[in-house]
């Protein structure tokens, strides 16, 4: 998101225009770049760097006639801040879609990891059953945000960290399994821990907890770190590879493969083992107030998760 225009500059360095210009020109690399992407012209830009400059006390760019080049200043600068603008922008962006409202609509944004999409579908379809002036914009993570932010009004995946930004609500704990095709079991009989060694394992990288299994038996003391033969990027992948016989899939999540379970179209491997459990949490932005919007969904999946996402070992 970038102000558009020319805005008056101040002599503080809190003055975030001229931390947005910086930031496009050490993208761009160009001054004429950076004042088109911020909608101002070369000697705007020229002005507002000149001005921090001055502000920080030293260099931030080599300038020639050829090129803008960042000091190592400018770049340390730009490493430790972009997150800070890029985390306001976000914020900015999140309070104007959720305040904002169209023909009476309410828009609730959503970011989830993507082997819960099947759970998020039926908790949607059911709440707009009873509110259909909701509407929902939803987004796929492959994987938790490295960097501990939040693209939306609600994040829902498992993550033991903690951000100062964040607030959290615990929905519940999600163990995962070892599963494989019946025929595959068929052709590669598993009975005992060795025989994974002789097996292709098949994992997921954004199913993030270590590749490891665990006795259910606390009088087991086993704790076995696996190696993965395949990994996927996403737990719907690692599922349709399990069904269609490519291997013992070793980290499934309970809500990817309960239901084939039950359908015999998969089967437990050794199921005195299981994977590691992992807690699901329910994210929103501490800073905000959250609004009834936002509130009553929120309250409706936190309710739905307590009804489907139980799991027996």
């Amino acid at each position: 998101m970038h102000l558009q225009g020319i805005v008056p500059m101040t002599e503080s360095l809190s003055d975030l225009r001229s931390w947005q210009i910086f930031g496009e020109l050490m993208r761009c690399g160009s001054m004429s770049r950076a004042a088109t992407a911020c909608g101002c012209d070369v000697s705007q830009v020229s002005r507002r760097i000149a001005a921090l400059e001055k502000r920080v006390g030293y260099p931030l760019f080599e300038r020639s006639t050829r090129s803008t080049l960042p000091t190592g200043e400018a770049r340390e600068l730009y490493e430790r801040l972009y997150p800070v603008l890029s985390d306001i922008d976000r914020r900015i962006e999140a309070v104007t879609a959720s305040v904002g409202m169209r023909r009476n609509r309410r828009l609730v944004r959503i970011q989830t990891v993507s082997g819960l999409l099947p759970f998020l579908v039926r908790t949607i379809g059911s709440f707009r059953m009873a509110h259909e002036e909701y509407d929902f914009d939803v987004r796929i993570l492959s994987a938790p945000p490295a960097d501990e932010t939040l693209d939306a009004d609600i994040g829902i995946w498992a993550d033991a960290r903690q951000s100062a930004f964040l607030e959290y609500r615990d929905l519940g704990a999600v163990p995962s399994r070892l599963c494989a095709s019946p025929a595959f079991m068929e052709k590669h009989p598993v009975r005992t821990i060795d025989d994974l060694d002789r097996v292709p394992l098949l994992g997921c990288s954004s199913w993030v907890c270590p590749f490891m299994l665990m006795g259910n038996d606390t009088l087991i003391p086993l704790k076995r770190r696996l190696n993965m033969t395949i990994r996927f990027d996403s737990v719907g992948a690692l599922l349709e590879a399990a069904k269609d016989g490519l291997g013992v899939a070793a980290t499934l999540p309970a809500y990817a493969c309960d239901v084939d379970l039950r359908r015999g179209t998969l089967v437990r491997v050794l199921p005195e083992l299981a994977g590691p459990t992992l807690k699901f949490r329910l994210i929103r932005h501490k800073a905000l107030t959250p609004s009834a919007t936002v509130e009553r969904f929120a309250d409706h999946l936190t309710a739905t998760w307590e009804k489907e996402m139980s799991f027996g070992k």
